[in-house]
């Protein structure tokens, strides 16, 4: 699975932002405020990968417990899918 389209990480106000541009501006208006692990995710997702992949990406990076990362990882991804913005 991967990003369907473009985005970029922006940093506001201390907050990160995912912005689309490109062809992915076309299909997703506006913008999501993530915070230092879905930009993680977010960034991950720039090229195919698995949510084992980043799941243990995440959990080798801040040395956190698996089970919380998979359930969170998994969160993460499903509302991606919702909103129509993984290709797999």
């Amino acid at each position: 699975m991967r990003l369907l389209g473009n985005f970029t990480i922006r940093e506001h106000g201390g907050k990160k932002y995912a912005m689309p541009y490109g062809d992915a501006a076309k299909s997703f208006s506006g913008m999501l405020e993530l915070n230092s692990i879905g930009a993680f995710i977010f960034n991950f997702l720039t090229k195919p990968t698995s949510e084992e992949e980043i799941a243990d990406a995440i959990t080798a990076r801040y040395s956190a417990d698996r089970t919380r990362v998979n359930a969170d990882v998994r969160t993460f991804i499903s509302k991606l899918r919702t909103a129509n913005l993984i290709v797999e």
